[in-house]
């Protein structure tokens, strides 16, 4: 039995709309986590302001990510920008 062109279509339009709904809800999930991360209480002592705010503006993180990269990196805010964006 072979399909016609229009019932693959009505399988692939709703396999489309199946993958919609759990796009939504883990962009949901997603922004939920993003939220609770920056409302994380954050030491940020020994770590210059402006370094932070470089480091979230350049690599698109929270305050939490940004702090946790430049400790990690001995306040280098370049190496730390590195380890945020790629695989290094």
């Amino acid at each position: 039995m072979t399909t016609t062109p229009a019932t693959r279509l009505e399988k692939l339009e709703k396999n489309y709309e199946a993958l919609e709904k759990k796009i939504d809800i883990l962009t949901s999930k997603i922004e939920d986590l993003m939220k609770e991360e920056d409302e994380e209480e954050v030491d940020d002592t020994g770590i210059e302001a402006k370094d932070i705010d470089l480091v979230m503006n350049l690599a698109g993180v929270s305050k939490a990510k940004a702090v946790k990269a430049l400790k990690a990196c001995d306040g280098d805010n370049v190496e730390a920008i590195m380890k945020l964006t790629t695989d290094y």
